[in-house]
């Protein structure tokens, strides 16, 4: 995966728009333009849980390669109910992959100490 797309208030609006749409192309688009976003910067986790809010569908998981770098690949489930039909769901995903298979699925709480206690505020 490339990282080439920077986040910021535009991007997130036109992904809102993106998500939001029932253009299925539309919606991969806006994938291709998430998956391929530079995960580096410093203001990425704000900027996602933007999208997280504004965009129902918007869903995600993460993977982390042999250099401990972290990453999240998003996809985007559409519900459809008809009162004579029962839910269908569409899973939407871009065209975009992992750089040469070394991506594997991330588990933070396995990264946690066995000491590690959560705080409650």
């Amino acid at each position: 995966m490339e990282n080439i797309h920077v986040l910021d208030n535009d991007t997130v609006e036109l992904l809102t728009n993106m998500f939001n749409s029932e253009d299925q192309d539309n919606i991969r688009m806006g994938l291709a333009i998430l998956n391929n976003a530079d995960f580096t910067d410093v203001n990425i986790a704000e900027f996602v849980n933007q999208l997280n809010n504004k965009c129902w569908g918007l869903h995600f998981a993460l993977f982390t390669n042999n250099k401990n770098e972290i990453r999240a690949r998003f996809t985007y489930i559409i519900v459809t109910s008809n009162i004579m039909v029962s839910e269908k769901y569409i899973i939407v995903e871009d065209s975009s992959d992992f750089d040469n298979g070394e991506w594997f699925p991330y588990e933070p709480y396995n990264d946690l100490s066995d000491d590690f206690k959560f705080k409650y505020n």
